[in-house]
């Protein structure tokens, strides 16, 4: 007389090809009456061993592929399963820079992760915005003028992130300059006539710079002048004072 055992099945629900990482990953088992245990083994090592329905969350896992091999068991037969899936890294952030005048912000960024579309989601009502494939251009702004931008990492697998980059423009302090040159300088032989230039600043910035142009200017940082090197005649000098994207000339 011959027996015929029917075959231990295993059902496995729930199970993707891909999925994210920091994603818990549950198995949910079914075994049929006829099987009376299953194990399951990841990339080869043996992890569960179980006697019916079961549900359980994998071990955290790297990011790759990786295999799952499952086999149900009776007294006199096993049946194997495969499965394989892929782990996706969490996509960083980009590095996001500003760069600043007193007019114009260029938020700019590199890498672009091609898993992900970048897009630009802002409420920006003044000035003009200009787009390019790893740049945002926005001028016409007042000095000091705060920007927000919205980026929006559309990802349809894991879900899309958000993140914000802020930038301001360049605000110049007011500053004013006033010379007090002499006006008329007379030239006589063997007299020593080179002499500087005094001047004032109203609202002096630490850092910044002053230079001293025109003709007759032998040292432009100081300001001293040489009428004999200028010679006869009326001239005009100007004085800059300046840091950065900020300046001001007299």
């Amino acid at each position: 007389m011959v027996k015929v055992i029917p075959e231990p099945e295993l059902k496995l629900l729930s199970l993707r090809s891909t999925y994210c990482e920091n994603e818990l990953i549950t198995l949910n088992l079914g075994l049929n009456s006829s099987a009376k245990r299953a194990i399951v083994e990841i990339d080869g090592n043996l992890v569960y061993s179980v006697f019916k329905d079961s549900s359980f969350v994998l071990p955290k896992l790297d990011t790759g592929y990786h295999s799952l091999r499952f086999k149900a068991y009776n007294d006199y037969c096993a049946k194997q399963y495969e499965h394989s899936f892929r782990i996706l890294p969490t996509p960083v952030d980009p590095q996001v820079l500003c760069t600043a005048s007193d007019s114009t912000l260029v938020f700019h960024w590199k890498d672009i992760n091609q898993r992900v579309y970048w897009l630009l989601d802002s409420v920006i009502t003044f000035g003009s915005v200009r787009i390019t494939q790893d740049s945002v251009i926005i001028s016409g702004l007042k000095q000091g003028e705060l920007v927000r931008i919205k980026f929006i990492l559309q990802d349809s697998i894991c879900g899309d992130r958000v993140f914000f980059e802020q930038c301001r423009a360049v605000e110049c302090p007011i500053v004013d300059i006033q010379i007090s040159a002499v006006h008329q300088v007379c030239l006589h032989n063997g007299e020593d006539t080179i002499r500087t230039i005094p001047y004032l600043i109203v609202n002096p910035q630490s850092g910044w710079n002053i230079r001293f142009h025109g003709i007759g200017i032998i040292d432009s940082t100081i300001g001293i002048f040489d009428p004999k090197l200028a010679g006869p005649g009326i001239h005009k000098i100007k004085v800059r004072y300046f840091k950065a994207l900020c300046e001001f000339e007299k």
